[in-house]
């Protein structure tokens, strides 16, 4: 089902105008692009632009633009003071004025930056671009179109795009886990799960050759990138009863169970 409003009593409204299309939509009021990577890793520093352009109609003075993003995702904080700090925000729109809220006032969202536009405002067809600086990703892998690109120029807070989805992947994987049944009957086959686990708790993809050593077992699986995943099922079996210790290793990282 289209959402054709999104908000809460008291709050902020967005209207999302499912009926427009993106052509109509440009036309218009406008349009907003998110311009970075396809992929980011985790905890990492990147430079994201954020280009308007303007419809029919112009920006006009004293409206304001907008970037919202899901509350759940835990990007750096901004801030337009020092430019050789993290998370500097600048526009290429003299006169603008940009302000950054943790927890602003649009729902779901919550997490906002926000320009006003001047008193020249900006011509149909003109454009202008948002740059945040060294901003950090996201802690949490996560895949979705989750930046949220407004404009409150007609009578209430416009959605001007669906933003194309961003990839937030998990970095190299520094240490290794493995998951065996508290439980096995000697002789059957019982799955062990064995997972890379990144700096930040993501299940990171394990590149390289994995070793398994148990009481009664020692054998090597082997994969690369094209052949190993975020998570290895791998089938083994003891051969007599008794209390078992699994280790692993691939490289520098270790795990036991």
């Amino acid at each position: 089902m289209a959402r054709i409003v999104s908000g809460k009593p008291g709050g902020a409204l967005v209207h999302h105008r499912p009926q427009l299309g993106s052509a109509d939509r440009a036309r218009t009021m406008g349009r907003g692009e998110v311009i970075a990577p396809a992929s980011l890793e985790v905890g990492s520093e990147t430079t994201v632009r954020f280009h308007f352009e303007a419809g029919e109609r112009g920006f006009v003075p004293y409206t304001k633009l907008a970037i919202a993003w899901r509350w759940s995702l835990d990007w750096g904080d901004l801030q337009t003071e020092d430019p050789a700090a993290p998370g500097f925000v600048a526009s290429s729109l003299a006169g603008a004025q940009l302000s950054y809220s943790r927890r602003g006032e649009f729902n779901p969202w919550n997490h906002d930056l926000q320009l006003i536009v001047p008193a020249s405002g900006v011509a149909p067809g003109g454009g202008l671009e948002i740059h945040c600086q060294a901003w950090r990703t996201p802690t949490c892998c996560a895949a979705a179109r989750f930046l949220l690109l407004l404009w409150d120029g007609s009578g209430g807070w416009i959605e001007l795009a669906e933003t194309d989805p961003l990839a937030i992947v998990a970095a190299a994987p520094e240490q290794l886990i493995v998951l065996a049944p508290a439980d096995a009957v000697a002789g059957e086959a019982v799955r062990l799960l064995v997972q890379g686990i990144d700096g930040w708790g993501n299940t990171a993809r394990i590149l390289g050759q994995v070793e398994l050593v148990g009481h009664a077992s020692d054998a090597r699986i082997a994969g690369d990138s094209s052949a190993v995943g975020d998570t290895l099922r791998v089938p083994r079996s003891f051969a007599r009863p008794g209390t078992y210790r699994i280790g692993l290793g691939c490289g520098p990282l270790q795990g036991s169970q």
